[in-house]
């Protein structure tokens, strides 16, 4: 279970725990680090061997191609309590899995994929590092690489499957782990993806995101609900001798981040695509473009008949460095916080309020449980609480 009052962020080669102190003070203090030889990927918090403790779980790429990555545990105080080498970990999950007598097991994902040739394995161990299982058996082959994971019960039979992400497409594990339960094959590397009843009308959905495209797909058998691209609504321009132009083109093309929330009076959920070049897209539930937003300049180079479309309060730089979205009075309707090279922005949509933080470049942004907003720049860590105002900072 995550801790209100712990933050944990990741560098490039080291571990770093704060906590917020409880006197009147406003600064987040700093508790221990941890370094390791590689590129911290993928920090988890979770009470793995239920002593009601929390647990610190990562992985890192080692700088070293010939030599293995590794997966750490630590305890609270930093502790290493195991770790484990494995070559090529590409992502890590923390799930129970079982029926009633749920275990919690640690599932790695390692392998390469490389010119259309897969060669990826599923590992789970337990609570102490131990190897519980392989999939598939090494005398059965690969499957494709997965580079994020999620478990869910998918047929409500009580078990749980294992869902991933591509280069390819989303890929589903069965609840006993011995074969592929269904394939949706998307000809494209998914980046991220999250499970969800978009349109609230009980029943989940899985929306993924490839470098340019968001997919809705059905969770029962994998088959494509629909697909949205933003470029279908980008100006298409000949190649220019303008560098800005051309720049704006390359990087308007792709998706950096996606984001599910409830941003308009509809009850329904919509999505955000950010793009990296200043602009973000907002698609309905059906995945029709339903507003766009950020610097309006670049509004008007890129998007077709933009003036069609809701338009979200813009910021003024030309580039989107992080997005998230937090409700902050409780009402239902999330607003917007965008970070980009010189602050954030809090944009209400309803009421068209902004405000802005010169915090300078802001790199990443976490929710935590509903209850506050980190912020991360290149020089400082933010806490922003429910009422909008910078709380604690280190």
């Amino acid at each position: 279970m995550k801790k209100l009052d712990i933050i944990f962020i990741t560098l490039i080669f080291s571990i770093i725990l704060f906590f917020s102190s409880f006197v009147s003070s406003s600064e987040l203090v700093k508790r221990w680090s941890f370094k390791v030889g590689g590129k911290i990927k993928d920090v988890m918090i979770d009470d793995i061997d239920d002593d009601d403790i929390d647990d610190i779980i990562f992985f890192f790429k080692n700088n070293n191609p010939y030599r293995s990555d590794y997966l750490y545990v630590l305890d609270i105080d930093g502790n290493v309590k195991w770790y484990k080498g494995e070559d090529d970990i590409n992502a890590i999950y923390i799930s129970d899995f079982g029926y009633g007598n749920l275990k919690k097991r640690i599932v790695i994902s390692y392998g390469k994929s490389s010119e259309g040739i897969e060669r990826g394995r599923i590992l789970f161990l337990n609570s102490r590092g131990r190897e519980i299982m392989k999939y598939p058996n090494p005398l059965f082959g690969f499957i494709p690489v997965f580079n994020k994971m999620i478990a869910t019960d998918i047929n409500n039979n009580g078990y749980y499957e294992l869902i991933g992400s591509t280069s390819m497409g989303i890929y589903a594990i069965n609840d006993v782990f011995n074969d592929e339960m269904w394939k949706s094959i998307t000809w494209s590397a998914i980046k991220d993806f999250v499970i969800t009843d978009i349109d609230k009308n009980g029943q989940r959905e899985i929306i993924a995101k490839s470098s340019s495209t968001i997919y809705n797909i059905n969770i029962d058998d994998g088959k494509l609900n629909w697909k949205s691209d933003i470029k279908d609504n980008l100006i298409e321009l000949n190649a220019s001798e303008n560098k800005t132009i051309d720049l704006l083109l390359k990087g308007g093309r792709n998706i950096d981040v996606m984001r599910i929330g409830n941003v308009d009076p509809s009850p329904l959920n919509e999505i955000i695509a950010v793009t990296p070049v200043g602009i973000f897209f907002v698609y309905n539930c059906s995945g029709n473009l339903t507003g766009i937003g950020g610097n309006i300049d670049v509004i008007k180079t890129l998007v077709i008949n933009y003036t069609k479309f809701e338009y979200y309060n813009q910021t003024d730089v030309a580039n989107i460095t992080a997005l998230n979205l937090f409700d902050f009075n409780k009402d239902g309707l999330d607003e917007l916080i965008v970070g980009d090279n010189s602050g954030f922005y809090i944009i209400n949509h309803i009421s068209n309020e902004r405000r802005f933080s010169p915090v300078g470049t802001v790199n990443d942004m976490k929710v935590i449980d509903n209850h506050a907003i980190i912020i991360f720049t290149g020089n400082a860590i933010y806490k922003l609480n429910e009422n909008k105002e910078i709380e604690e900072h280190y």
